[in-house]
C-alpha cells in the first residue's frame, strides 16, 4: 500500500491539454495522434508545443516528417499572428524576431530509430539539466527499423511508452490511419483506423479529421484514466498554424 500512495502523489498535476475534451494526460503518458495526411497532426503539435512551452515546460519536437525550415516558418506564423505566406517573403526578417523567442522549446532532425531514440532524451537531460516535460515525435513510423509490419509497429510504440514512463515526459506520437474511409481526411477517426493495431500501448488516443475547410474535428477515442468518446469541433487557421476552440 505504501507503495500505491507514493505513485499516487508523484501523480502530480494534469498535463496541460489545451482543448476542449476531457483527456487526462499526467507525466510517463503516452499520447497518440491518429489523422490522415494534410488533415493537421503537425499543426496541433506544434501549437500544443507552444502552449506547453509558453509555460515554461521544456519540449523536444522531434521530426524528419517536416524540414526544420518549414517548422521554423509555421512556428513563426503562430507567434507573430502572421501568414505563413509572409513569413516565406521575409525569412530573414522573421527569423530575427524568432531567435529572440525565450521559449524552453528544442528540435531534433536527427536520424533516430525505436532502439535509440532514448539517447536524444539522455541527451537533453544533460544539456536541460533534467528530461524534457513534452516530447512530440513527428512522425513515429519514422522511428521503425527494416520492414513496415505488425512486429516493428508494435515495437516503436512500445519503446515510445518505455521512454514516456521511463523519463516522465508526456511523449505524444503522430500516426497515420490505414487505408479506408478515414484515409480521405474528412471521414470520422477511430483508433482502430490506425496503421497496424497498437491502440493498446497509449495511455490517450486523439483522432482528427476536417469537418470543414477551417474545422477540425478532434476524437477523444481512448482516455485511460477518465471518460472518452467524445468529439470537439476546433477551428484551424492553416495559415497561421493555430488551433482554437
Amino acid at each position: 500500500m505504501k507503495a500505491l500512495a507514493r505513485a499516487l502523489l508523484e501523480t502530480g498535476e494534469p498535463f496541460p491539454f489545451p482543448y476542449p475534451l476531457p483527456a487526462t494526460i499526467h507525466a510517463g503518458d503516452l499520447v497518440e495522434v491518429l489523422a490522415a495526411p494534410k488533415v493537421g497532426k503537425s499543426t496541433l503539435a506544434a501549437d500544443w508545443a507552444l502552449k506547453v512551452a509558453e509555460r515554461g515546460l521544456p519540449v523536444l519536437y522531434h521530426t524528419t516528417d517536416t524540414r526544420l525550415w518549414a517548422q521554423a516558418v509555421r512556428v513563426a506564423a503562430n507567434l507573430f499572428d502572421e501568414t505563413t505566406a509572409a513569413i516565406e517573403e521575409r525569412r530573414d526578417y522573421w527569423s530575427g524576431r524568432l531567435a529572440g523567442v525565450d521559449y524552453p522549446i528544442r528540435w531534433s532532425s536527427a536520424p533516430l530509430n525505436d532502439a535509440n531514440f532514448h539517447e536524444i532524451l539522455e541527451a537533453e537531460k544533460e544539456f536541460l539539466g533534467q528530461y524534457p516535460a513534452m516530447v512530440i515525435v513527428d512522425v513515429a513510423f519514422d522511428l521503425m527499423r527494416g520492414e513496415d509490419g505488425p512486429g516493428p509497429a508494435n515495437q516503436v510504440f512500445r519503446a515510445l511508452h518505455a521512454a514516456a514512463g521511463r523519463t516522465g515526459a508526456v511523449v505524444v506520437a503522430l500516426h497515420h490511419v490505414k487505408g479506408g474511409d478515414a484515409a480521405s481526411g474528412d471521414q470520422f477517426v477511430s483508433m482502430t483506423d490506425s496503421l497496424y493495431r497498437i491502440e493498446r500501448i497509449p495511455e490517450v488516443i486523439l483522432t482528427l479529421w476536417k469537418a470543414a475547410p477551417h474545422r477540425l474535428s478532434m476524437h477523444l477515442a481512448k482516455n485511460r484514466t477518465g471518460k472518452d468518446g467524445m468529439t470537439a469541433t476546433l477551428d484551424v487557421d492553416y495559415e497561421r498554424a493555430r488551433i482554437g476552440a
